[in-house]
This record gives C-alpha cells, sequence and structure tokens, in this order.
C-alpha cells in the first residue's frame, strides 16, 4: 500500500480474441499530497498466447508539475522527449500564454 502522498490507482481493460491472444490496457494515476493529479501511467500489454509471458509491452506516461501557489506549470505528455506545455503567468497571476515545455511559443491566450 502506497503511503499518503502516493496514492495509486489502477484500470485494467482485458481483450481476448478469437484466438486466444490476449491484450491488456491498465492506467495508474499517482496523487500528490494534496490530492492532485501528479502522473499517469498507460500500460498496453499485447500477444499473450494461453497464458504465456506478455511478448509487447509499451508504456506510456505522462505528468503535471505544480509551481508554489498550486497552479498547473508544466504537463508533460506521452509523446515522451520532455515534451508537453509550460504556462507562463503575467504578473497578475493571469495565465498569459502556452509554451512548449522545451522551446518557443505554442498559443497566446
Amino acid at each position: 500500500m502506497p503511503e499518503f502522498g502516493q496514492v495509486e490507482w489502477e484500470r485494467t481493460n482485458h481483450i481476448l480474441d478469437d484466438d486466444g491472444i490476449e491484450s491488456e490496457i491498465r492506467r495508474d494515476f499517482e496523487y500528490d499530497d494534496l490530492g492532485r493529479l501528479k502522473g499517469t501511467a498507460t500500460v498496453v500489454r499485447e500477444d499473450r498466447l494461453h497464458g504465456a509471458i506478455w511478448q509487447n509491452v509499451s508504456v506510456y506516461e505522462e505528468s503535471t508539475i505544480y509551481d508554489d501557489i498550486g497552479r498547473v506549470f508544466q504537463h508533460f505528455d506521452a509523446s515522451g522527449d520532455n515534451r508537453g506545455q509550460r504556462m507562463v503567468f503575467n504578473e497578475f497571476g493571469y495565465l498569459e500564454s502556452i509554451r512548449e515545455a522545451q522551446q518557443g511559443l505554442v498559443e497566446g491566450v
């Protein structure tokens, strides 16, 4: 059992085709001490014939980082390579722009 602040939740779907080949899609959710979503992992396992070892396993992870006052600062998507969105706030605390986490401007708000 995870400690408080490291809460995990899982949802699994099993798929069995006519040839007995099984696939599984699972989503794991992790929350921080304040109950905010911290990260998700989607695990896709395929090609298990009649209970044998999984042949293909793929993991796709997403994560969110919050600033000192609780706003979303960055969100990294499942595409990998630290890709995602970085929120830029003005001096009054309003969202001014959303940038690619690695580089330039994505869109103004």
